[in-house]
């Protein structure tokens, strides 16, 4: 870092960076970057939620702070994504010899608060069926009774179907 003083050159009053005299255009130029280092500062200070009267505004260590929990909410939230709701991919036409990649049935990305909660909600009620699938299937295959098992069986294709329904 450097240190910026004040000296007296010529008989006239000046600034110094690290001892040495700046011009008038140096000087100007240091104030333009530190009002770009500023307005980047407020821009920042806003996206983590301070506001212009905040003592936080121009504190970087708590700019970053907010800026990490942020990263570590998202990943908390896409670890969830990827355990949770993916689903098998469908083929590529462009590579039909290659393994599809999975997908997740919800998207945060260009989703709008509303869009990904409904996203979400879709996924588990999608989830619930087919647990409650395989619930009633597992539970037929322990039934001696005939007709039992065999509305067992048709609930959970019915839920099943349910599920395919909210990909």
């Amino acid at each position: 870092m450097s240190e910026y003083t004040q000296g007296v050159c010529h008989e006239g009053a000046a600034i110094l960076k690290d001892g040495q005299p700046l011009t008038i255009e140096q000087i100007l130029e240091k104030l333009r970057e530190r009002d770009a280092l500023k307005a980047h500062a407020i821009a920042v200070a806003a996206a983590v939620g301070y506001d212009e009267n905040s003592a936080y505004q121009f504190n970087a260590s708590m700019q970053v702070h907010c800026i990490n929990n942020v990263n570590g909410f998202a990943e908390h939230l896409h670890a969830i994504e990827r355990e949770f709701f993916m689903v098998p991919g469908e083929p590529d036409e462009d590579y039909p010899d290659a393994e599809p990649d999975d997908e997740c049935l919800v998207n945060c990305w260009g989703s709008t608060t509303e869009q990904y909660v409904e996203q979400f909600r879709t996924a588990l009620t999608r989830r619930d069926a087919l647990k409650q699938a395989e619930a009633l299937e597992r539970c037929a295959g322990q039934i001696m009774h005939d007709e039992s098992r065999e509305w067992m069986r048709c609930a959970s294709k019915k839920l099943r179907k349910k599920a395919e329904g909210h990909q």
